[in-house]
């Protein structure tokens, strides 16, 4: 993304403005990775049919239009992220119908996608109090051997030596395990298996469908609207989606390397 470069003359100085953009910047740590296009993208055209090829080429244009105009117009970007989700679905009737049926892709590629993540928190956090000093019994996870599912099966299943409630020093993150709020029940069963909460493909399709509108309004009417930071949210929502189901296409062709990253 760019930045604004601002001189000032009296004290010879600059300053550089980082302008708006899509999504945080990329740094180490426990964040996840930045959301965008598949790596290997070229690899990914060139082993898609014709017609989904011209698709995922339509929908790159809507995005490229989108990225230019988010600093200045969130809407108009809000709107080019609509045209570009119309771009990516199979033709057919009803645009907006099958745009939502992407709603299911992405919420099961994010859904597996957070318990990616929790599980290599609970590693880096395993490191970390390692590092400075202190003792943590708390299981490892080697992922190049042992799967999610094991691992988070023996976690969460009695009565597992490894299962939460007997970690010690320290005790199990609340946030994660929690009975009634941990993080780690929305994406996984008490029995360690996946599951999708119903709750998030509700919001997603509640979420795309203001999208849809502000797009109409956009395009036919020339209105704004919303607020820009909605506009701005539904927008991220928008590039989650496209970026997410297209993750999800590569990993079908083989293509795409690992989603998430351990640390």
């Amino acid at each position: 993304m760019y930045t604004l470069s601002v001189s000032l003359v009296i004290h010879q100085a600059d300053t550089h403005l980082p302008l708006p953009r899509p999504f945080w910047l990329a740094r180490p740590g426990l964040r996840r990775e930045v959301p965008g296009l598949p790596k290997l993208f070229g690899k990914i055209l060139r082993a898609l049919p014709v017609e989904e090829r011209r698709r995922w080429h339509a929908c790159r244009s809507q995005l490229s239009q989108a990225l230019s105009v988010w600093a200045e117009d969130p809407h108009a970007a809000a709107s080019a992220v609509w045209q570009a989700l119309e771009a990516f679905v199979p033709p057919g009737d009803g645009g907006w119908r099958r745009v939502l049926l992407l709603s299911r892709i992405f919420a099961e590629y994010a859904t597996a996608e957070m318990r990616q993540h929790l599980a290599h928190g609970v590693v880096r956090q395993r490191d970390e109090i390692e590092s400075a000093g202190g003792s943590c019994d708390w299981p490892w996870w080697d992922e190049t051997s042992v799967s999610f599912e094991r691992w988070v099966g023996r976690i969460l299943t009695r009565p597992s030596a490894h299962h939460y409630s007997s970690w010690r020093t320290p005790p199990a993150p609340a946030v994660l395990f929690h009975q009634k709020v941990g993080l780690m029940w929305s994406v996984v069963t008490t029995r360690g298996e996946n599951t999708t909460p119903p709750w998030l493909l509700v919001r997603i399709e509640s979420d795309l469908r203001p999208l849809y509108g502000l797009r109409n309004a956009i395009v036919h009417n020339g209105e704004r609207l919303l607020s820009p930071e909605a506009a701005i949210y539904l927008a991220q929502l928008g590039l989650e989606v496209l970026f997410g189901v297209m993750r999800r296409r590569a990993e079908a062709l083989n293509i795409a390397p690992a989603r998430v990253t351990a640390g």
